[in-house]
């Protein structure tokens, strides 16, 4: 975002976005007023348009409700992040290193806001993120491996 002159978004801006995408997924109808883009400089409204209407609310008209809906994944690192991503997505790509207790911590902290937030905490899903790098050397697998390979692997449920 640096090199565009952007600075990263805000958490919240983050999680309404999420959740405006899991809605539209979901087949809701949402209102102009809420998806309407916010920009500085930008037109709002329909009174202007040749075309003299405007469409009630703003949907995925051509998604098909016969499909199962597509889960919403958020990458997540840190913990207010872990938390916005057990409010509202329906998987939670863990990126926190492959040491079991912070997995379990991040594990949990998605769980936690989960519930707060009216969810079934079980229902969400999980992927874990972490490096791998084949050296001789301990030392030597542990700098290569810095930010320069990953692996994906889906954690399974198993009632914990």
């Amino acid at each position: 975002m640096a090199y565009l002159g952007l600075a990263p978004t805000r958490l919240k801006t983050y999680e309404t976005f999420v959740s405006q995408v899991r809605r539209y997924l979901a087949g809701d109808k949402l209102s102009l007023e809420e998806v309407a883009p916010r920009a500085e400089g930008a037109i709002h409204g329909f009174d202007g348009l040749a075309a003299g209407h405007a469409p009630e609310a703003s949907s995925l008209v051509w998604l098909r409700r016969e499909v199962p809906m597509v889960l919403v994944e958020v990458a997540a690192t840190g913990p207010k992040t872990l938390a916005m991503a057990g409010r509202v997505a329906d998987r939670v790509a863990l990126v926190v290193g492959a040491d079991s207790a912070r997995v379990a911590w991040a594990i949990q902290t998605v769980r936690s806001a989960a519930q707060l937030a009216g969810c079934d905490p079980k229902a969400i899903g999980f992927t874990l993120y972490a490096s791998s790098f084949r050296a001789p050397e301990t030392a030597v697998g542990n700098w290569n491996s810095s930010g320069r390979s990953s692996w994906r692997v889906p954690i399974r449920r198993h009632g914990s």
